[in-house]
């Protein structure tokens, strides 16, 4: 059984496993938008849950989870951020008020999550972090039939989410055309095989921020792509509801969506029981920020992709020399002479 305790230590855990990736996804990233970001906004996301988690000291599994849950909402960044709070939020569901966690409430607690994930987005699109929580929670669920043992559950769906890590190339074609697999669910699989880590051998990964990227290393899908990204923030709204209200949060989800909100976007409904009144409450992170610059490199076009400056695709099928590293965000190319993008 899993106590309070231990699914502290392996949500901690699992937020420094991805901790340590975070540069590996980063690289990864290209859907939906190739802006590099995916390993840092999912460890941002799974980090805040384990500095609230810190000073905890219940025995109560059900109430971790609300913790952790809560953090994550408050703390989430970027899609894949917010569908991962999603997925423990539903998580948090499946468990509340249960003290002691065994197989089957792991798994039906899962599944809760998934179909939260899944509602939230807009377009649900297979071969992304959607399909591989799904297929995790499915084998879970399975395996919870033939053995309810937590380690025997969680093993099942830590095998299975690599699994289908491994065909996310195959339902989604930009990640076979690229060469990779989906980056949220390689987050998603990290976070998972963290937590592993404790429930099955009471090991909680160490904390080690992601080394930084050197030119020698550096090996980033999305710094191949030269398409334009059209909407350069990410916006996260958390929505209070009124408990009178009867109105279905689907409607301004509807709504939202005809008045300017961006593809890709979630909206989260955060409920604030505990007998005090809902209060409406938006906040707006800038998960990046993207600002055009001119470099004085001559004819060299450059592109700046998280922490560097890098040649693009389309720079090096011309030719171009790597130039040296610099710190910066992803930016789009510039010629000296020009001033103006010379690709997308």
């Amino acid at each position: 059984m899993i106590n309070g305790e231990i699914l502290k230590n392996a949500i901690i855990s699992g937020a420094h496993n991805i901790s340590v990736q975070k540069n590996h996804i980063n690289d990864l990233n290209i859907f939906p938008v190739p802006d590099g970001d995916t390993g840092t906004n999912m460890s941002m996301t799974v980090m805040a849950a384990a500095k609230a988690l810190e000073d905890y000291d219940g025995e109560t599994a059900g109430e971790v989870a609300d913790i952790a849950a809560k953090a994550m909402l408050r703390g989430a960044r970027g899609n894949s951020g917010v569908i991962t709070s999603i997925l423990f939020r539903g998580f948090a569901q499946g468990l509340k008020d249960v003290e002691e966690v065994n197989g089957k409430n792991i798994a039906a607690a899962l599944g809760i999550g998934v179909e939260a994930a899944y509602k939230a987005v807009a377009k649900p699109t297979e071969g992304t972090i959607l399909t591989v929580a799904r297929m995790a929670y499915e084998a879970g669920l399975e395996a919870s039939h033939e053995n309810s043992d937590p380690v025997f559950v969680w093993q099942a769906i830590v095998d299975k989410a690599n699994e289908a890590l491994a065909i996310t190339p195959e339902l989604l074609p930009v990640l076979k055309k690229a060469g990779v697999v989906d980056a949220g669910g390689k987050g998603l699989c990290s976070i998972f095989e963290g937590m592993l880590c404790c429930i099955k051998d009471g090991v909680i990964v160490e904390y080690e921020d992601s080394q930084p990227l050197t030119m020698e290393s550096f090996d980033s899908a999305a710094a191949e792509f030269d398409d334009d990204i059209e909407f350069t923030y990410c916006t996260e709204i958390i929505v209070g509801r009124d408990p009178a209200c009867e109105l279905d949060p689907d409607d301004l989800r509807s709504f939202l969506q005809t008045s300017g909100v961006g593809k890709g976007s979630h909206l989260r409904s955060a409920a604030r029981r505990q007998g005090r009144e809902y209060e409406g409450a938006a906040q707006e992170r800038q998960g990046k920020q993207q600002e055009e610059v001119q470099e004085e490199k001559g004819d060299l076009c450059l592109c700046r992709t998280r922490g560097r400056i890098r040649l693009c695709g389309g720079c090096r099928r011309r030719g171009h020399e790597d130039p040296v590293p610099r710190s910066g965000l992803h930016q789009r190319c510039f010629r000296r002479s020009e001033h103006e993008p010379q690709h997308r």
